[in-house]
């Protein structure tokens, strides 16, 4: 019979997985394809320390929106 503790851990690894398949299909939407802007997004994200709080969390994670949103507008380095 399995432990409910390991069915308790692949729920929650289950939820993280779908959060951030969320958050990507999200930010893909918002910078409308352009890998730059995507780029810079999920560099802000990277850069920035994750807060164990709800709020700040979400501040961080618009920072790196509007980051992205920022960059999509401007013409992308040439590689």
């Amino acid at each position: 019979m399995p432990n409910n503790r390991d069915g308790l851990a692949e729920r929650k690894n289950h939820r993280k997985v779908g959060a951030k398949h969320r958050l990507h299909l999200i930010a893909a939407s918002a910078c409308h394809g352009h890998e730059h802007a995507l780029d810079c997004l999920y560099e802000r994200l990277d850069r920035t320390p994750v807060p164990h709080r709800a709020g700040p969390d979400a501040k961080r994670l618009a920072k790196a929106f509007l980051r992205g949103l920022k960059m999509r507008s401007e013409p992308s380095p040439s590689p």
